[in-house]
């Protein structure tokens, strides 16, 4: 796999169909770096691959990310949130 090498305070945004490799891609940064709807749809239905349980991760994934904001808690080593499939941006 290539490597990706981003200036500090960068967003990446990684796209792509279900199965491409994205999540897997993600795990080379730690948890506290990524926002991913995959954990949410495990909470939702017990497994990260179920696509019908989208629509209640990206609901779950809203409320988070909307109390963090409301505390002045977004992603610091982030800098930023995105509105990406219901990620809301500052």
């Amino acid at each position: 796999m290539n490597s990706l090498s981003l200036p500090a305070g960068s967003l990446c945004a990684l796209i792509g169909p279900p199965g491409a490799g994205k999540s897997t891609f993600a795990t080379r940064w730690p948890a506290t770096w990524r926002v991913s709807l995959d954990a949410y749809r495990k909470l939702a239905s017990d497994t990260e691959a179920d696509q019908s349980a989208t629509p209640i991760a990206i609901q779950i994934q809203d409320l988070l990310l909307d109390a963090r904001m409301a505390r002045g808690r977004t992603f610091p080593e982030l800098g930023i949130v995105s509105r990406i499939a219901g990620l809301r941006r500052e």
